[in-house]
């Protein structure tokens, strides 16, 4: 079983703080010879467990293990059916932005170069004049 797995069965019987799940999962990984973790001890492993909704923060501020994570404890990496249309619907949200963000510098990409356009017929008419009195 992995320290992970380990962490999402103590969690199952209650909550922890955050410092609590740090040496937690440091006393597992050093077989029991240490119990103090240092700062950032597993810091990355959490937010990606917090992330796929494994784990979640109530209120008081500790951490319990979600429905999908009792589902999911043996394998919390695991990648699931549910997960996927998650990680789908991101996906096309973020890419519905993209497209908006894509039409609105095109158009104003337009409007610019209307008006640089006009600016030109304008440089070009004043070099004209004064090419006339020029002579």
């Amino acid at each position: 079983m992995t320290i992970i797995s380990k962490l999402c069965h103590r969690l199952k019987k209650s909550p922890m703080t955050y410092k609590q799940m740090q040496n937690f999962t440091y006393y597992q990984s050093t077989k029991g010879k240490k119990r103090i973790a240092p700062n950032g001890w597993y810091c990355t492993n959490f937010a990606n467990i917090k992330y796929k909704g494994i784990i979640a923060k109530n209120k008081e501020g500790l951490y319990y293990l979600t429905s999908l994570g009792d589902k999911y404890k043996k394998t919390p990496y695991a990648l699931t059916l549910e997960r996927l249309k998650l990680r789908h619907d991101n996906l096309s949200k973020y890419s519905r932005k993209l497209r908006l963000k894509h039409w609105e510098l095109k158009r104003e990409n337009e409007e610019l170069q209307e008006k640089i356009n006009q600016a030109i017929k304008i440089l070009k008419g004043l070099d004209y004049e004064r090419s006339i009195f020029d002579d």
